[in-house]
């Protein structure tokens, strides 16, 4: 199986960066600079990562509730790249599970979504098995 990321990132700089760690990871990568078109391809299909890198934390933060909000979305990775600490606390609340700050290495990039594998992503399903009494 093999996993999926939305990169939603304005810069072409972070973009080459975090495009070049995700296919090292050997996950497939669809870019997108348009934060509209992120918001319908979120609707559209099931992604195991999103990675968003806006502007304006405004922009990062709708785009991080509408993934939240969807039914398909709900439970994927969502990492934010931001410049600095003031909507942070916000980000976390609406269930961003990492953020990079700029300007984003290569090696903190990897390092951070390969924890991410640590940390139950993919999310992996736990079969609950009850015990069965057998009488003869």
């Amino acid at each position: 199986m093999t996993l999926s990321a939305l990169l939603v990132c304005v810069d072409d700089a972070p973009a080459q960066v975090l495009g070049g760690v995700l296919e090292e990871l050997s996950i497939r990568v669809e870019s997108c600079p348009d934060f509209a078109r992120a918001a319908i391809r979120l609707a559209q299909e099931r992604f195991d990562v999103v990675i968003v890198d806006g502007e304006s934390n405004k922009d990062v933060i709708a785009l991080l509730r509408d993934t939240r909000a969807s039914r398909l979305n709900d439970a994927t990775l969502a990492v934010a790249v931001v410049a600095g600490q003031e909507s942070i606390r916000e980000m976390f609340s609406l269930g961003v599970n990492f953020v990079l700050y700029k300007p984003v290495a290569y090696d903190r990039a990897l390092s951070s979504l390969r924890a991410a594998r640590w940390v139950g992503w993919p999310p992996v399903k736990i079969l609950y098995l009850s015990p069965i009494d057998i009488f003869c």
